[in-house]
């Protein structure tokens, strides 16, 4: 079943995603409220099934010159 939730990060690899873990995890181990990132977007996100890859629908730009992008076939993310 769907659990709804929120992704901070994406990484190409799940070896680059596993090193920022252990980074965060060194960095910050006695105080997250030290831990700050930009949060400049917001990319809605589709898969189907359960081992697809995620795919963007929109991407939500923040601020005042933020804009919005939505695209009727989702894509991938940047290489």
């Amino acid at each position: 079943s769907f659990t709804p939730h929120v992704t901070l990060s994406h990484f190409k690899t799940l070896d680059d995603a596993l090193a920022a873990q252990q980074e965060i995890e060194r960095d910050f181990a006695y105080d997250l409220t030290r831990l700050q990132f930009l949060l400049d977007r917001i990319y809605l996100l589709r898969r189907q099934g359960d081992g697809g890859q995620f795919l963007r629908v929109a991407d939500i730009g923040l601020g005042k010159d933020g804009a919005v992008e939505h695209w009727d076939a989702p894509i991938p993310f940047p290489s």
